[in-house]
């Protein structure tokens, strides 16, 4: 079952507003923002000015930061630097994302001092289309996962009976200009991904706020 689908890549190309207004129709979903220290706006990457807007909604959506460049270099050295660099991005962002995949380096020293903060994406699970991400301390006591990364086109992939339950990374949801997010794929995604939600999980998304959970 699950527990939150986390959206991947909002960028210049929606309003948070709108973000704003699926979130109260969807409680569960949160946006996953590709962060970078440059702020070079392209397809799936916010430039510095829309990120200012988006911070401004922040009490009203769940986010997750997807680390790039040297904010991401930088945590796996065991030195996340974002922290004094953008303390708005490191107190607004419930969680921040390194892809630990094919460099480890001393990533476990950040994730140990920051376990409320830091998650990493690594290899994929064997069984199924996605990626597992590790969570927090549990990462410390044995390798149980939280979550997995998947692609839109993996949708199906919701109805499995996996237990306990998980959340969900999703990427895609581009239009046929490859450019511009469709909301609209979006909310069909949300709504059948409705179904699958955890009840427990839907009621905390009712009640908290993004970095409650």
């Amino acid at each position: 079952m699950v527990a939150k689908v986390s959206i991947v890549g909002v960028d210049d190309s929606v309003c948070p507003p709108d973000l704003v207004d699926i979130s109260a129709v969807y409680p569960f979903v949160e946006w996953g923002v590709n962060l970078c220290p440059e702020h070079e706006q392209r397809p799936a990457f916010p430039s510095a000015e829309w990120l200012e807007e988006l911070l401004e909604y922040s009490e009203d959506l769940r986010l997750r930061g997807i680390l790039h460049g040297r904010w991401e270099t930088d945590i796996l050295d065991g030195n996340p630097l974002i922290r004094e660099e953008r303390p708005d991005i490191w107190n607004n962002f419930r969680w921040l994302q390194v892809d630990a995949r094919k460099d480890q380096r001393k990533v476990f020293q950040a994730i140990e001092k920051y376990q409320d903060k830091i998650i990493i994406k690594v290899n994929k699970d064997p069984e199924f289309k996605a990626n597992f991400l590790l969570p927090r301390d549990k990462i410390f006591s044995s390798f149980f996962y939280c979550g997995y990364s998947i692609l839109d086109e993996d949708g199906d992939w919701l109805c499995q009976d996996i237990k306990p339950s998980f959340w969900v990374s999703v990427e895609g949801f581009r239009s046929n200009d490859n450019i511009t997010m469709d909301l609209d794929k979006i909310c069909k995604f949300l709504s059948k991904a409705e179904d699958f939600v955890t009840h427990d999980s839907l009621m905390r998304s009712l009640q908290h706020k993004t970095w409650r959970e």
